[in-house]
């Protein structure tokens, strides 16, 4: 089902995941709404604590944000297409084997088993947010569920509330920086919208991002900053995207003293690429 792409060290659904689906009985409503459907990653655990409660039942799919070994904004579709080799990640035998139970089943069949699981899934319940996130066991078994179109899932449910002056303490620094440098949004390489909390969760990593500026009514992007990710230090984080958007500024208020044909020698020096992009 699945062939190995050696440029891009994936293993990817080998013809179109979306017909094989379709010719399986999978809804293509269902399917669309696996495709836009993005997951988050597990931030939420670096500001919760624990109730003490652990229950077993049936938990609503649609409330469900992320798995632990799934790419975190990415689809849930994407995230079963194709799948890295890095070791950590989701491993696509087990998606295979999914798509068996689908095969020999049909699509009504596969559904109500995830119901009736002899070993539930594992998330953790998120009072505050209603939500639950899959922290440990079932990870392929609940985006399958959930791109075919299941609606509940039988699960192991640790709870867990928020503490809140921690979260205050992270969304106050987040609000601070966007309102100080005027920011809508960030984004990653792929496009997708970037939360900082992320930040909380990944170590020694270094990522690409693009921050949307906002100028009176309208907004404006600049590519290619650079971030990298220490110890899950968000506070880190937002010092070193201001230090370049400062040092960005810094560099435009010297480019009224160069003559405009020397501009672009000056862009493409290193580290001066971004600069054409701002409006101000």
């Amino acid at each position: 089902m699945y062939e190995f792409n050696k440029q891009s060290k994936t293993y990817t659904f080998k013809g179109s995941l979306s017909k094989y689906l379709l010719d399986n009985g999978v809804k293509n409503e269902d399917i669309e709404a696996a495709s836009h459907k993005l997951l988050e990653s597990n931030y939420r655990s670096f500001y919760s604590e624990s109730t003490g409660v652990s229950e077993i039942r049936l938990i609503s799919l649609e409330k469900v944000i992320g798995t632990n070994r799934s790419k975190p904004w990415k689809s849930v579709y994407d995230n079963i297409n194709s799948v890295t080799t890095d070791g950590i990640s989701l491993d696509y035998t087990r998606f295979e084997d999914c798509f068996k139970y689908l095969e020999d089943l049909g699509v009504d069949k596969l559904k109500e088993s995830y119901i009736n699981l002899k070993e539930p899934i594992h998330v953790s319940y998120y009072e505050d947010d209603d939500v639950y996130y899959v922290d440990t066991d079932g990870n392929h078994r609940t985006l399958v569920a959930m791109l075919i179109g299941a609606k509940q899932i039988l699960a192991t449910v640790d709870h867990y509330k928020s503490d809140l002056n921690k979260k205050l303490q992270y969304d106050h620094l987040i609000s601070k920086f966007k309102t100080d440098y005027k920011i809508n949004k960030i984004y990653n390489a792929a496009g997708s919208e970037y939360n900082l909390l992320d930040c909380l969760i990944h170590n020694s990593k270094t990522k690409k991002l693009n921050i949307e500026f906002i100028n009176g009514k309208e907004t404006y992007v600049v590519n290619n900053y650079n971030l990298y990710i220490e110890n899950g230090n968000l506070q880190n984080a937002v010092r070193q995207l201001s230090d370049q958007i400062n040092d960005d500024y810094r560099k435009l208020s010297l480019l009224k003293f160069i003559p405009k044909k020397l501009r672009e020698v000056f862009y493409k020096r290193k580290g001066n690429e971004r600069l054409k992009e701002y409006i101000r």
